[in-house]
């Protein structure tokens, strides 16, 4: 057989398996090669671990920042719904200086019912310029909307309560910040009623691994809302935002256990980030 042929043979072979892993990655991508079970199985898990996740912000490929979720157990709250709240924090480094600075903190807390569903949101987003901007977003159990409250030092620049805003000459403003910390400009409009939260269970892929877990769509396969890739252990590996794709933000959260040696990691000590354990 001459070279020839064997180049062609090769050619043939290398785009004919290109067009197979294409075609299945866009008619079949992970997720629906999962099955599908309850959100009750890998939440609950996730609830009762006796440690946080810690995890990198990534931008396209390298890492711009940290997030650390840690949740305070499973308990049975008064309205009778089952879940548990979760600690919030992260340090992003922007690309580009917004008000004087690069560095957007998060820090909060929410409740994640057993369901999937998540309420009872209080989260600050700050900027650390002088004076300190902050973006504080409160959303009670049984609130339809949130209240949304930008504040420079002791000046309100934006304030929106019960879905109606006072003053929206900076709602370019909340929605960077809102953007950079994963957020899409509408998470905090009123979607009607809630859609059921898409889980599967099966073999996925975090960094060059793959495992046994979870697959935990909160606003159903076919929103734009956060993919979650969790462990069968309750282990958080792998958060897809809605930026992931088809944005040049490109945001994507990776568990720090699965770093990849020798990584550059930018020094963000805002809130202060717990001992890295690595996967075996």
């Amino acid at each position: 057989m001459t070279s020839a042929r064997l180049a062609a043979i090769a050619i043939v072979l290398f785009c004919g398996t290109m067009t197979a892993l294409l075609v299945r990655a866009v008619y079949w991508p992970e997720e629906s090669r999962l099955s599908a079970i309850a959100p009750q199985v890998p939440i609950e898990l996730f609830l009762q671990r006796l440690e946080g996740t810690p995890l990198d912000i990534w931008e396209a490929n390298k890492i711009t920042g940290n997030l650390y979720l840690n949740p305070y157990g499973l308990t049975l709250r008064k309205d009778g719904a089952k879940g548990g709240m979760i600690r919030v924090e992260a340090t992003v480094l922007l690309k580009q200086a917004v008000m004087g600075t690069q560095i957007l903190g998060v820090q909060g807390s929410c409740f994640l019912a057993a369901t999937g569903e998540v309420d009872d949101f209080d989260l600050n987003f700050k900027l650390l310029c002088q004076p300190e901007i902050n973006l504080k977003v409160h959303q009670p159990v049984g609130e339809k909307w949130p209240s949304v409250q930008l504040v420079r030092g002791d000046v309100i620049l934006f304030k929106s309560i019960g879905g109606h805003t006072a003053d929206d000459a900076n709602i370019y403003l909340v929605n960077m910040i809102t953007s950079a910390a994963g957020f899409s400009p509408d998470a905090w409009t009123d979607k009607g009623p809630p859609v059921p939260v898409a889980v599967r269970a099966g073999r996925i892929s975090a960094g060059n691994e793959a495992v046994d877990g979870y697959y935990i769509a909160p606003g159903g396969e076919g929103g734009q809302s956060f993919r979650v890739y969790m462990a069968n252990t309750g282990e958080i590996l792998r958060i897809e935002t809605p930026f992931s794709k088809g944005s040049e933000l490109g945001l994507r959260f990776l568990s720090q256990a699965l770093r990849p040696p020798g990584t550059e990691v930018p020094s963000l000590q805002l809130y202060g980030t717990p001992a890295i354990k690595r996967r075996p």
